[in-house]
Formats: C-alpha cells, structure tokens, sequence
C-alpha cells in the first residue's frame, strides 16, 4: 500500500560509512579508540510514527525496544546505525538511531531509539 503525499514528513539523516577511524585526542595524539564515520547529512520523506514497541525474540534473539517507526516508500535508504533527526534540527545532535530495517514488498519500515546524551 503506498502512503498519500499528504502524510509525509521531510527528515534529515547521515549516512553510517563502513569504516572506522582512531580516535585523537585535543593534543592530537591517538587514544586507541575507534568511533564510526558518518557522511553528509541528507534528507527523506517519510511518515513518522511516534509509538513506543517492543521486540522480543526468545534466546539470545533481539530483544530491544524502539520509540518511532519510520516507512519510506521505495527502495531501502537508511541502514542500522545511521542518525535521524527527528524532534530537532541539524543544528543539535541527532535525536534517534535506526535500530532495525524491515523491508517488504512496497515499503521499508524503520524502528528508531532515543540517541543516549
């Protein structure tokens, strides 16, 4: 089923690289820790979702909560580990993480956590 124009909402989001780069310190020395890379910020309509859900899989399965869903119509765009926007604007952190994608046959579902401060 696809979404009306009229439910859409434009989000802003980056894009996870796949690689990792060493962290440095303010004197630039390297501290041995890696952080992930993220692109440029991009933007998307979707429909938003703001219902909290869970889900549980028995035996070292899933288990996690998610406090929005988004659903883009087409082909997958987000992937798990990329930050949204959803509540503020590029200029603050962003608010949310993609948790989950769930493609099906018209639409990609996405589940989104509360970014930790």
């Amino acid at each position: 089923m696809r979404n009306q124009l009229k439910n859409l909402t434009s989000i802003n989001y980056k894009h996870l690289l796949d690689e990792l780069v060493e962290k440095q310190d303010s004197n630039g020395y390297y501290t041995g820790e890696k952080v992930n890379v993220y692109g440029p910020v991009k933007q998307i309509g979707v429909v938003v979702n703001f219902q909290k859900g869970k889900v549980y899989n028995e035996q070292f399965g899933l288990m996690y909560e998610y406090a929005a869903s988004l659903q883009h119509t087409g082909s997958k765009v987000l992937v798990e580990g990329d930050l949204v926007w959803l509540q503020t604007d590029t200029s603050n952190d962003p608010d949310y993480i993609v948790k989950s994608v769930i493609p099906s046959l018209n639409s990609t579902l996405y589940h989104l956590i509360k970014k930790e401060a």
